[in-house]
Order: structure tokens, then sequence, then C-alpha cells
């Protein structure tokens, strides 16, 4: 009655579990109206030659990059809004069939419709055959050709085929076609004119609808035929055999031999996905040894999807899965190496997976109050073991299956159970009375011999003659409560003692090894390939121990938590580390770290990780069971497809054009902007880019330059000349395309760098010389007479004049130098800003003896403030002004009422219009641009606020520009009457700013004699930025002088630089 009470239990059990037949789950990215499509029903999927996805749907044509979603519709001369069908050619053109009969194709960026008469029915398959012609099956009508020329060839008067619908097609060349119709199979062979001369209909294919002919790949002349209500078939064309693919036997919730197949996808490997209409899309698992199909798998909405009708599938370049549905979207799938098996799925709702064993096709899964056994490919036919079958409702914290097929259960605190091979149920294993003793945490074993982790020591069962042994702390251990057991590939038996390290067992005799000085709480322990040791610790991180060093990997490298709770190492030598919460992986080889949390889905507890017989790696968490797949966990090789997607020159799109010329510029300059995308789909947020301008006739080639995740690059002037831009991208793992994206761009010299300007120049200039002299001797002649009277009248006079002016020079020059001497007095001295800031310079050169423009440091509240600023003139008058903002400035930060930068800036403007006495609103612009910074070491910040003059700020080493306002100080005839703001940064050690007057951008020199200009002053500064301020100093101040040459100085200089 007992056991027959146990039968009505699981099979009551049984039916619970049979509605959650899947409980799997994937991280499908799913795609709807809400994200960007035009509507949820999707028809047709296509991938260019360019990477972008193109998505078929009952409102448009829709273009995908991966982060964009952009639409098409008749406004932009498709045939039609609703599209049924899509088919990317071999010369990259995409060819699109609309629902109303007629047919799009897309090239060179423009959609050209194609109308095909007397039919207005869908337009269900598009595909091409070997000479490139374009073949289109009308539901309806029949089926029509387009070669090159867009010229259209039509078979809609069927004949004998009556009231046949048509669905797909195949192209076998000669003039012959494999057809799919609603009344099976065909072999049509067509003449010229567009009649039927023959058909073979297929016997071993069923009269229903074949909904797709798919080539199967590396077969030639075999074929995937799907149908509508009868499975799929392989049919070998030469043959004219067929063979029915209805192997019952393998894990489906439903019967293959009649599902509705809409479309069929076949991976390189044999595997095949089919799109059915209602179950989601089957994965066929292909055995190459037996070749046949062993496994399968569904992919459906109780796994992730969002929809189960599937109308197409597509399989990209990098190998994600793209699934169309009716009615859910796009679902893509590019991550397959992690398989969620959800608890709450399958009815056991907040129940934590405390352990976790596969072998034999068994999925073991230990809860709080049982265990579950399940086919771990399927996920179906479970069995629930609980107190009525042998397991009591306790922790079960471990499994071990010995040789014989006997599976032993650790549980929390009920000690150890059995279920030798073959048999229903459990039972008790009686080791010990002890109570410390039945509370388990771990169990392993070998040759007939179990060693138990228990919370009163550790315990060795030899199972064939009943014996037993138990170490405690009086017999060496150096604590009673045992981690974990684990047996090395040496054989030795390891434990972890709470807060004692490791023990190893050796002759019988106990070895301690403590590790460190201090505690230490191990957890668990594994060995890598190389055979080293590592160990989870409590606190520490992990460890990689041997006898005589040590190795801690915790947080400060990379890891996700410091408690570590277990260690696994899979296939290909990375370190898997479980916490509370989330997951670590080391790789061993190469270092690299990764952590896996909520961002992943992966943001559970996680209590146990397993290898199984198949090298997949299992863990138990409170989300449930995961599967992970190391063989799937690979890096991404395949860089992002890169492709232009705008290119604009002053405002005027170009398209995606390749080569730009252009005239030169004569009015404005030519502003460009190069919009661009790489399309990776497994991670498109992580594609980064990277660009170079290669210029005709430069000996050196320049450096790529970093653009981050930014896809444009935009250029405010560029010189008349060749240049060849070029642009890569990397995808999420460091993989780049080799051969980068170009674009050659010519700007046409102007007219007088022409060859004939310089020949008519030549001639007019040779010309006007000669008659110049001409004019110029006849003249000279007889001034030189009245010249030579006149020189020798002046020179007495001009002998005396030039005695006044030297005197009244040398009075003026000493007064000059006098104040400058003032000047010098009143700036502050540099030592000032180096005590306080060790890395920084002051690049300061005045156009005259003295100078308009003046730097200058005062500490405030614990703070320090930075200021250069460039006064209305040079020479005497500005230094008057700087004099002035000097004197007014000391005055203005002893006030209590100043808080900021901005208030200083307003005070000062208040100021020098009541020095000035500006009343009135003609007056001349007489004052000061300036720009003010305030370091708050203590706070890690700066503030800043700026009168017309840029403060440059590199913080991790990214450029910041805040440009000021654009005023001047005690300038009333203002552009801007806004007031001074502040501006704060948040910095850390060795972020620098930089404060320039415009004496350095507008001084003219360089090879043609131009100014400067401030873009090349941020170019300066971003090559330099890393520099020691010493260094930059000498680069600042030669590339001046060097620019300048043999100009004349054309404004005072001040450059201030601070690393902070």
């Amino acid at each position: 009655m007992k056991f027959e009470k146990k039968i009505c239990c699981l099979i009551c059990f049984g039916v619970l579990v049979f509605s959650y037949l899947e409980a799997q789950t994937f991280q499908f990215r799913n795609y709807d109206s809400n994200m960007g499509l035009p509507q949820n029903f999707v028809y047709a999927l296509e991938q260019g030659h360019d990477g972008f996805l193109w998505i078929g749907t009952g409102e448009g044509l829709v273009k995908y990059d991966g982060l964009r979603f952009r639409s098409f519709t008749t406004a932009d001369s498709l045939a039609g809004d609703f599209v049924m069908s899509l088919k990317v050619a071999r010369d990259g053109k995409l060819w699109v069939g609309h629902n109303n009969g007629d047919v799009s194709v897309f090239h060179n960026n423009r959609f050209t419709p194609i109308v095909l008469e007397e039919t207005t029915s869908p337009v269900r398959d598009i595909t091409e055959d070997r000479d490139g012609h374009i073949w289109v099956v009308v539901q309806n009508s029949g089926f029509a050709r387009i070669d090159r020329y867009n010229n259209v060839t039509t078979w809609f008067d069927t004949g004998n085929l009556g009231f046949t619908l048509f669905y797909s097609i195949h192209p076998l060349g000669n003039n012959q076609v494999l057809l799919g119709t609603s009344e099976g199979l065909m072999k049509l062979t067509l003449s010229g004119d567009g009649k039927i001369e023959s058909l073979e209909r297929y016997s071993e294919i069923p009269m229903t609808t074949i909904t797709s002919i798919t080539p199967r790949k590396g077969i030639q002349d075999q074929f995937w035929i799907t149908t509508e209500d009868e499975g799929f078939y392989s049919f070998a064309l030469k043959e004219g055999q067929a063979s029915h693919i209805i192997d019952n036997s393998l894990c489906l919730t439903f019967n293959l031999e009649w599902e509705n197949i809409q479309a069929i996808e076949e991976e390189e490997e044999g595997h095949l996905l089919l799109a059915t209409w209602g179950n989601g899309v089957i994965k066929l698992f292909f055995d190459p040894v037996s070749q046949e199909f062993t496994e399968s798998f569904t992919f459906s909405t109780v796994n992730g999807m969002n929809n189960n009708f599937i109308r197409d599938i597509l399989a990209d370049y990098e190998g994600n899965y793209w699934f169309a549905t009716y009615g859910g979207g796009v679902a893509s799938l590019v991550d397959e190496s992690m398989v969620f098996y959800d608890l709450d799925e399958i009815g056991f709702q907040n129940n934590k997976v405390i352990s976790v064993f596969q072998q034999n096709n068994e999925l073991w899964i230990g809860m709080e109050n049982g265990l579950i056994i399940a086919d771990p490919f399927c996920f179906t036919d479970f069995e629930f073991y609980d107190d009525e079958l042998g397991i009591p409702r306790d922790n079960v914290t471990a499994f071990y299956r010995d040789d014989e097929g006997t599976m032993w259960v650790a549980t929390g605190g009920s000690g150890l159970y059995y279920r030798r091979d073959g048999e229903f149920q459990f039972s008790r294993y009686h080791f010990t009375r002890s109570r410390m003793g039945n509370m388990i945490n771990d169990i392993t074993g070998s040759n007939g011999v179990l060693h138990l982790a228990t919370i009163g020591g550790y315990y060795q069962l030899d199972i064939e003659s009943g014996s037993s042994q138990h170490l405690t702390t009086e017999n060496g251990l150096p604590h009673n409560n045992v981690n974990f057991v684990f047996l090395d590939r040496d054989g030795f038996l390891w434990m972890g003692l709470r807060n004692s390290g490791v023990s190893r067992i050796v002759n019988n005799s106990i070895e301690i090894h403590r590790i460190t000085d201090t505690p230490l709480d191990v957890f668990d322990m594994t060995q890598d390939h190389d055979g080293n040791i590592w160990l989870a610790t409590q606190g520490r991180g992990v460890l990689q121990y041997s006898e005589d060093s040590l190795r801690f990997i915790d947080m400060t490298s990379g890891l996700a938590r410091n408690f570590c709770y277990n260690v696994v190492i899979d296939t290909s030598n990375r370190l898997w580390v479980t916490h509370f919460p989330g997951l670590s992986s080391i790789d061993l080889n190469s270092g690299e770290i990764r952590r896996f949390d909520y961002e992943q889905n992966l943001g559970a507890d996680f209590y146990h990780a397993m290898v199984d017989e198949n090298q997949t790696i299992w863990f138990g968490s409170t989300q449930g069971a995961i599967n992970y797949f190391p063989d799937k966990d690979v890096i991404n090789k395949m860089p992002p497809m890169l492709n232009f997607t705008s290119v604009r020159v002053s405002g005027r799109e170009f398209g995606t054009v390749r080569e730009l010329n252009l005239p030169y510029a004569y009015g404005d300059r030519y502003r460009f902007r190069f919009d661009f995308i790489g399309i990776s789909f497994k991670d498109p947020l992580g594609v980064r880019y990277q660009y170079r301008l290669l210029r005709r006739g430069e000996s050196s080639t320049p450096e790529w330059v970093d653009l981050g995740n930014t896809s444009f690059r935009e250029y405010e002037y560029l010189p008349d000349g060749s240049y060849t831009l070029q642009i890569r991208a990397f995808n999420a793992d460091g993989v780049y395309n080799e051969e980068p994206l170009t674009i050659q761009i010519v700007i046409a010299s102007p007219f007088w760098k022409k060859g004939w300007f310089y020949l008519v120049l030549i001639s007019v200039l040779s010309y006007v010389v000669y008659l110049i002299i001409v004019f110029r001797e006849r003249k000279l002649r007889k001034q030189k007479e009245a010249l030579q009277r006149e020189v020798d009248s002046q020179t007495v006079i001009l002998r005396l004049q030039k005695a006044e002016i030297e005197r009244k020079n040398r009075d003026i020059t000493d007064s000059i130098n006098y104040a400058k001497r003032i000047q010098s007095s009143i700036l502050p001295p540099p030592e000032v800003i180096e005590n306080q800031f060790r890395e920084s310079f002051i690049f300061f050169a005045p156009r005259d003896i003295v100078s308009g423009d003046f730097y200058w440091f005062h500490p405030l509240n614990g703070k320090f403030l930075i200021c250069a600023a460039d006064c209305t003139g040079h020479g005497v008058p500005g230094a008057f002004m700087s004099m002035i903002g000097t004197t007014l400035l000391n005055d203005i930060v002893k006030r209590k009422e100043i808080k900021s930068p901005a208030d200083i800036l307003s005070r000062l403007d208040i100021e020098i219009k009541i020095l000035l006495q500006k009343n009135d609103k003609d007056n001349t612009r007489d004052g000061m641009d300036i720009s003010i910074v305030e370091v708050d070491p203590k706070n890690g910040t700066i503030r800043l606020a700026s009168a017309k003059r840029p403060v440059y700020i590199f913080i991790n080493g990214e450029l910041n520009i805040y440009k000021g306002i654009r005023r001047s100080i005690g300038d009333l005839m203002m552009e801007d009457d806004s007031e001074f703001v502040d501006i704060e940064y948040q910095t850390k050690e060795g972020d620098t700013f930089y404060m320039f007057s415009d004496g350095f951008t507008d001084q003219f020199g360089g090879p043609k004699g131009k100014k400067y200009m401030t873009s090349r002053a941020k170019d300066l500064l971003v090559e330099i930025e890393d520099k020691p301020m010493r260094e930059q100093l000498d680069i600042i101040r030669n590339e001046f002088f060097n620019w300048k040459g043999d100009e004349e100085q054309v404004d005072d200089v001040v450059f201030v630089g601070v690393r902070l």
C-alpha cells in the first residue's frame, strides 16, 4: 500500500511536469514594434553583402545595423508596403517580393519597382540561377524570370496545372525548374515563350503544399523539401527519391512527421533549423558518424522567444540566429554558451539548486527539499524524489556515482542515501549516529571507497566491507567542520577545514597546510591543465597554491567578489569561480578575467559547480541550473562589416560614395562629415573605431587614432590636395577588419597654383618690369640732381634730429624698462604655482618690453585659483590694463561674498567698468579676456569660469573644452549679456588643464605664413598631454618660435599648463 502511494505521487507529479515540457531558457533578443519595427508581423529575413539585416514586414521593408532601424515604404519607391519575400543576389542587389504581386530591386541605395502584369497575388519565393537571373514565384499565377536588364518572362499560363497554387522554386538550368506547389513537388521543362513543355511529379513526396526548396550544403543535386502539414524530406534529384524525416524517438514535444515547416536552414556541421508554424524553431543535431539526426531541441516561447509562429530563419555571417515571427517581430540568438534551467517554470517556485550532477544523459538537481532527475537535453520526464521515495525533505548538498552505477546523495542534515543502478527507490546508508556527522558538505570517491566532508569531521566508507574511518581534531585535524573533499590527479585526498586552510592525507597521516598566518577558510579546490592547485577562499578571492609560492587573485585583480564557493576548470583552461552573487572566469593562459553579474542575467547566488562527462559545466543557483558549453564560448573572429552611411560636404549629401572630387572653394571652406557603421550583431555596442587620414605626397604614414564608439568623423577644413580617409572597426573581442574602409578626397588647387597662371603672371610681370625700368631711368636722371642738392641741405638737419631722437628713445626705453620691473613685481612668482603643482609650467612671451597679457595665482579657502588673461592692446597700454587687472583680482578675492570663479569675473567686470568710467555706450572696447580655474585638491574637483577664452581639460586622457561665454570683462558693446557661470569637473591625479591667450593661436608663420589656429593648438595638446610638464613647456616654446620664424610677433603670449 505504501509503494502504491509512492507510485501515485510520482504519476501525479508527471502530470504536473507534462505541462512544462521544457524549461531551458536562452538569452534571446526580441525586436518588435516597441523597438523600431513598423509592425510585429515579419515574413522574410536577409543579410546583405554589406552586413545590413533586411526585414520584410506587412507595413514596409526595414534595414537594421544592430543599433538603428530604418523603414522603407512606397514613399521610397517600393512597389508595395507589404513585403512577403527577400533575396540578396550574388551581385549584391536586394530583391523584394510584395503581397500585390510586384517586385522591387534595391541597388546603389535606390529602389526600382518592377511590375508583373496580370497578377495581384503574393510573391512567395525569390531565388537566383547560375546565370544571375532572378526567379519569382507568384502564389496564384505561376512564376517569372527577370534577367540582368530587368526584362521579365512570365509562366502564368500554367496549362494543365489548373487551380494549383505556387509557393517555392529552384532553377536547375537547361530550362528546368523544381517547383513547390499546393499539389506537391514538380519538375518543369520550360520554353522561352512562357510555356511549359513538360511536367514531372514526384510521388514520394505527398500532394501537399511545398513551402520551401533548399539545396543541401556540400551535396550536389540534393535538397531539403519542407511542407505545410507533413514535415520535411531529403530529396535526391537524380534518383528522384525522397526520405521523410520522421524519427519520433528524438526529444520533441510534437509529431515531426506532420509538422508545418515554413523554412529550413542548414549549418556547416549538418545541423538543421526548422521554422515551424506554431511550435517555434526545431534544431536537429546531425551525427556525422551515424549520418543521422540523434538529438533535437526547440526554441520557443518556453525558453525565451516571444512567438512560436515562424516564417523565416537566417544565420548571419557571425553565426547568429534570426527568426522572423508572425506577430512577435524578430527574435535573435547570439549566444548559445549558456542554457538556463528555471525551476519556477516547472512548478518549483522559490527553490534553490544546491547541487547538480549530470551523467549518462541524466540531470540530477539537488534542492532544499528533495531532488529532481531529468533529461538534460530535453528537460522532460521529470522524477521528483522526496521522503515518499526515500529522499528526506532536506538540502541535497552533493552527488556521487560509483563505478557500479550506484548513485549516492549527500544531505545537509539527514545523512547519506543511495540508489543502485536499476532500482527505483533510495535507501538510507547508516554510517554514524552523530548528528554532526550526518550534516554532509561534500562527497567524492574512488575504487569502492567514499569520502565524506561533514560538520562532524571526515568519514571514509568502504562500501564493499562496510568498514569506516572517522577523523576529527582528536586524530590531528585542525577543525571538525570539513568544507570539501577532493581527490587530485595523483590520488591524494585533500580536504578544506573551517578557518584552517587545507589538509592532505598521505600514507594515513595528515598534512596540515594552513597557507597563511591568519585563519583562511577554503571552500573548494581544483587543478588546472598544468596540474596547479587552485583554492576558493572566503574573503581572499581565489588562490593558486604550491608549497613554495602563493598567488592571490581578488577584486583588485578584476574578480567579481572576494568570497568564493566553488572552482572548476573548463576545456579552454579557464577557471570558473562561483560567488554570492555572480560568477568569475579567469583565462589562465591570457590572464583575462570576465565577470558575470546582473547585466548578463547571472546575478543569482551560485551554490555549486561541476564538470560533466561531456566537459560542459553545470552551475546550481537561486535561479535554477545553468549549463555552460565552453566550445560555444569562443572569440568572435568575424570583424565588423564597415559601411559609410552618409558623406556630407558643407551640408550637401553625397550618399555613400567612395570618392570625392571637389573644386577649390574660393568662398567658404569645405566642412566634411563622414558617418559610418561597423555591423557586429553579437555585440553592437562593443564595436570600436579607429581612423587615419593619409595625404598624397607625405613621406610618413600617420598613426591610427581611436574614436571609441563614435561612428563619425568631421573635418572643419582640409587644404587643397589628395587625401585618403581610412576607417577600421573592432568587434567586442578586439578583432578588426584588415582591409579598412576608405574614401578618396581630392580638392582641386586654386587657379593661382596652376601652371598656366604662372606663365601668364611671369609674362605680365616681365613686361611691367621693363616699362617701370624705362620710366624710372628717365625720371631718375631728372631727380638725381635735385636730390643731390636736397640731400646736402638736409644732411645737417638730419644729424641734429637724429641726436634728439636718440636721446628721447633712451628716455622712453628706460621708462618702459622700469615699467617692466613694476609689472614683474606685481605678477606672482612662478614658484607659487610650482610649490602647489610640481607638474606645471608658464610660457610668458610679451610682444614688447611690457605685456598686456598676464597670469595670476592665489590660494582661497583651501583651494587654489589660477588665471590667464589677455588685456586690450599690448605694450604700455596693455601693461596698464594688466596691472589694473592684477590689482583688482588681489582685492576681489579678499571679499567674503566671493565664492567661485564666476563671482570673481562678475566683480572684476563691475570694477573695470567703474574704474575706466565706462558709462557711455559709444566708448571703445577696453577690457580683457580671461579664464579662471579653481582647483580643490581635497574633493578632486576643478571649477572654472571664462570670458571669451577657452580652457582645455584632459580627464582620463579625454579632451574636454570649455569655450567660455562670449563677452569680455569691462566691455559694454558686448555680443552676449549672459551671466558668468561656473563649470565643474570631477578629476583625478594626472588630469591636466591648459589656458592660453590668443597671441599663441593668432601668430603668423609656418611654411605659408598663416595663423597657427586653435585647431592646431588643440592637436598639439592632444599629442603632448601625457608628457612631463617641463617637456611640454619646451615643446610649446619651440613650437611657437619655430612657427613664428622670421615673422614679427603679433601679440603678447601667455600659456599656462597644470597637471593635478
